[in-house]
């Protein structure tokens, strides 16, 4: 282990991260907001987004008080709003989910793959989010299990999990998928487990993979329109004629895109890390907002360049800001997380239960293994410790009532 990922450091970054950021997002649309629906309009999921956002943890919500059983000192604890875009209710849901999957891993490698939507399709994606962003998972995932089936790779059922992000590190459009796939399977007859051959090399034939994922995108976009499933604005009227649809599906099937496999991690407590960062990611959070005065947004990014991070700053008008972090507002009950294969709701505890035997490891063998690194993740603290004193406990006083409802 590098002296950069020992678990001191990777604790004390992560109670950094726990401080109070200096900007949020709710302030920016507090202050920019008015100015900005003078030239645009909300739909009723930004709008919902929005309102969620600025009643989050305030006054509008209620909460409630606690007081210490030592001193004198009151604490009020505002409700969270809930909504998924909202930065400040991400992390305990992220907790929440990741202690949730503790018990559904295997002592074996598992590898991080990544497939990218071509740009072509951004404007099409963004009026008809539900019906592509679907189609985008359905395909990656027949793509997937088609290698994971053929005995040359795999010869088994897979199991992974995946994700969708539609945002580049600046909130530009990128829609692209996170994979976390197992690198092993049961055999069909489930007798005996089966291992990757190629695991030290590679997960699967990335070139190939594309090839197979983007005929299939392109046979159930072709689908989702004759079954007039997808919206076309006027800026993409023309795809409303079949010949010029056809010629557009022609080159998202023929267009490269880009997909990547990274090695496999190196055991179940990265696994752990890996879902923390990226299942409850939103488009930007509070403690990248560097400044919001003047009319204009900066914040900081990630650039990547010779396999080097180096961090960045940008500045976007408010106007530009919002309508980019409101561009990526997600479809009402649609599924961000998917779960496919072996991994299935169906299939799940069956498959595990198998795999365990077969690779003849206890449950709880692992959960002890990657407990200690989920509280080091999470950065657990007394929460019911005075502030003030440091020696009393908070106590349950009352609720406070709320004023405001936000939708929703």
């Amino acid at each position: 282990m590098t002296e950069e990922s020992t678990p001191t450091t990777e604790y004390q970054a992560h109670k950094r991260s726990l401080a109070k950021p200096i900007h949020d997002l709710a302030e920016i649309f507090e202050r920019y907001l008015d100015n900005y629906l003078k030239n645009h309009k909300l739909s009723p999921l930004q709008w919902k987004v929005v309102n969620a956002i600025m009643a989050c943890r305030t006054l509008k919500l209620g909460g409630h008080l606690f007081k210490c059983d030592k001193c004198d000192f009151e604490q009020p604890q505002y409700d969270s709003c809930g909504n998924r875009h909202c930065p400040k209710c991400q992390i305990a849901a992220k907790f929440k989910w990741v202690n949730q999957r503790l018990d559904e891993l295997l002592p074996i490698p598992y590898y991080h793959y990544v497939v990218t939507m071509p740009h072509l399709m951004n404007r099409l994606a963004f009026y008809n989010k539900r019906v592509v962003f679907g189609i985008f998972f359905d395909a990656a995932a027949f793509a997937i299990n088609i290698f994971a089936n053929d005995p040359r790779y795999l010869g088994a059922k897979p199991g992974f999990i995946g994700i969708l992000h539609t945002w580049g590190q600046t909130m530009s459009q990128h829609v692209h998928l996170h994979f976390l796939i197992a690198g092993g399977g049961i055999s069909n007859d489930g007798t005996r487990w089966i291992n990757l051959p190629y695991r030290e090399k590679f997960l699967f034939p990335v070139f190939a993979v594309s090839q197979v994922l983007r005929q299939r995108f392109a046979k159930l976009l072709t689908k989702a329109y004759e079954k007039g499933e997808l919206v076309f604005p006027d800026e993409l009227n023309h795809l409303k004629n079949r010949k010029c649809f056809d010629k557009f599906v022609n080159k998202i099937a023929w267009k490269e895109w880009y997909n990547y496999a990274k090695k496999p991690f190196a055991g179940p407590e990265d696994v752990v890390k890996y879902i923390g960062r990226y299942t409850h990611r939103i488009a930007i959070s509070n403690y990248r907002i560097l400044d919001i005065e003047n009319g204009n947004i900066k914040f900081s990014y990630k650039q990547y360049k010779n396999k080097r991070e180096i961090n960045q700053e940008i500045t976007l008008s408010a106007d530009e800001f919002i309508c980019r972090f409101l561009d990526h507002a997600v479809p009402e009950r649609f599924k961000r997380v998917r779960h496919f294969g072996a991994l299935s709701p169906g299939c799940r505890k069956t498959f595990f239960e198998q795999a365990r035997a077969l690779l003849n490891v206890k449950a709880e063998q692992l959960r002890e293994q990657v407990a200690t690194t989920l509280d080091l993740f999470t950065g657990r603290d007394d929460v019911h410790r005075c502030p003030a004193c440091e020696v009393g406990t908070l106590i349950f006083r009352g609720l406070i009532p709320a004023y405001y409802r936000a939708p929703g």
